[in-house]
């Protein structure tokens, strides 16, 4: 298996290809402003996608069946697509939403989340 140092390598070389067409574009006609540009937007649609499938992924791993104010089990409610500001782009996908019947609650549990308010004056 590739080090990240060596994937990195790898895609890079890869992307610089895409991005000179195979070493044909004529590099001398290009300002440096917008070689920059083509750089960056390209890394921002590789992070998006890399944010959202990491987060695909940690809503796929959401096992909580008990809330976690009153321990009833919970029922699945139709999962939250709704875009999140991300530092460099907005990220969307599907947010598990979890049902308290007896708290009248929804969660939206994530891994790691430990900050659940339990107070009954909400």
């Amino acid at each position: 298996m590739a080090t990240s140092t060596q994937l990195i390598a790898q895609i890079s070389q890869k992307l610089l290809d895409e991005l000179t067409e195979g070493g044909t574009r004529d590099l001398t006609q290009v300002r440096l402003v917008q070689m920059e540009q083509e750089v960056y937007q390209l890394a921002d649609r590789i992070s998006q996608r890399l944010l959202q499938g990491m987060l695909e992924d940690q809503a796929g791993q959401d096992d909580s069946q008990c809330c976690p104010c009153c321990h009833s089990p919970l029922q699945d409610r139709p999962p939250n697509r709704d875009p999140v500001k991300m530092q460099r782009c907005d990220v969307a996908w599907d947010k598990p939403v979890k049902r308290c019947p007896q708290c009248r609650r929804d969660f939206f549990p994530s891994v790691g989340d430990v900050g659940v308010s339990c107070r009954g004056d909400l």
